[in-house]
């Protein structure tokens, strides 16, 4: 299922928000698109595909248990286009990072902070995946298209879904995937997602699931304890593929990552 097979209540909605449909995605003809990327796609990064590896996923559901004790004010609707949602405030998240809203959020991942370990482990592995930065260049080098279009927001967010949520169908952007990875699901398949015309079931922590969100998406959670996953927007690998070696940005050191906002 592609743009051009959208519901048409998508159009009714984008209406409804005072936006044209067209704003809902950026369609970007250079892009290919699929709606999920099996984990043994090697054009995934590696990171990627090693993130739901046993010592993560344990790090990662330490940090989240640490985050609740002691941030849940964190875990609010502020930092997500909650108008998706079909009821405010079955949907929220701790931001970890957001690239239009200052980068990595310090009062998590800061030393000490309830999610260091997460956003250090992103930001090392993950840093050019998730180079907000390099917008401009995908623009004038990839996609031909001037750098001024819209970015499209890059997140690390970790996903809260109350019991009996659902997430209305809506879309996202074709320049850039979305992983979730599992910290804490109800048991007995009561959460599932659907992408395109596939619908996934939340199974267990430590299952990873990549998908372009560019595809009509919505999730629910049918249980009585709440969903919890790690969200992460990377760029679309084909984007960086392309990108000319000249104008890739050097490594950076772990310091500079530690040491930037």
């Amino acid at each position: 299922m592609g743009f051009a097979s959208m519901s048409g209540s998508l159009k009714a909605y984008a209406g409804g928000c005072r936006m044209s449909y067209d704003q809902l995605t950026l369609q970007h003809p250079k892009v290919p698109t699929q709606p999920w990327w099996p984990l043994d796609d090697l054009r995934l990064p590696r990171w990627v595909r090693t993130l739901h590896s046993r010592t993560v996923v344990r790090r990662m559901r330490a940090d989240l248990r640490r985050c609740l004790e002691v941030a849940k004010q964190g875990f609010d609707d502020s930092y997500n286009d909650w108008f998706f949602v079909g009821e405010r405030k079955k949907w929220t998240g701790l931001n970890l990072m957001h690239s239009g809203r200052g980068g990595w959020q310090e009062q998590w991942c800061k030393a000490g902070g309830c999610a260091e370990w997460t956003c250090h482990r992103l930001r090392t592995s993950g840093w050019r995946d998730l180079d907000f930065g390099l917008w401009p260049q995908l623009c004038d080098d990839v996609l031909g298209v001037p750098s001024n279009t819209p970015a499209p927001p890059m997140y690390v967010n970790v996903y809260a879904l109350a019991p009996g949520a659902h997430i209305i169908p809506h879309l996202g952007n074709d320049a850039r995937l979305t992983i979730h990875l599992a910290l804490e699901v109800p048991p007995q398949n009561l959460s599932r997602i659907r992408v395109a015309d596939r619908v996934v079931n939340y199974t267990g922590p430590g299952q990873l699931l990549v998908f372009d969100d560019a595809y009509e998406h919505e999730v629910w959670n049918d249980a009585n304890t709440t969903r919890y996953v790690l969200g992460v927007t990377i760029w679309h690998p084909a984007l960086l593929s392309q990108l000319p070696a000249g104008n890739r940005r050097p490594a950076i050191t772990k310091n500079t990552l530690m040491s930037t906002a």
